[in-house]
């Protein structure tokens, strides 16, 4: 299982990479000026954990976030935020991660 969660991470970061970059040319280019704040997990590390929670037999996000996350992979992020954090989260990785689900 962590070595799926590896996997998974190191596509998603190769990805995200990319997708940052140019996602800043872009907005320099249409003269648009957005700060890109540092949220505690970065944009690799969100869309894994939801790409990780959908790959796992887990049926509800609360469990995976307490049973997996919290015990489990902590060690692959300690800089988790709360269950209420984390949840208010994925309106940051919709575009992001249908762009990844649908390259890959």
């Amino acid at each position: 299982m962590e070595e799926q969660l590896i996997e998974i991470f190191v596509k998603v970061d190769d990805f995200c990479k990319v997708y940052e970059e140019r996602l800043r040319y872009m907005l320099k280019e249409f003269g648009f000026k957005k700060r890109f704040c540092s949220d505690t997990l970065s944009l690799s590390e969100l869309m894994t954990i939801a790409i990780f929670f959908q790959c796992s037999q887990v049926r509800t996000f609360k469990a995976f976030y307490f049973l997996l996350l919290c015990s489990r992979f902590k060690d692959f992020f300690p800089r988790l935020p709360s269950y209420q954090r984390l949840t208010l989260l994925p309106s940051k990785i919709a575009l992001p991660i249908e762009i990844f689900l649908t390259v890959n």
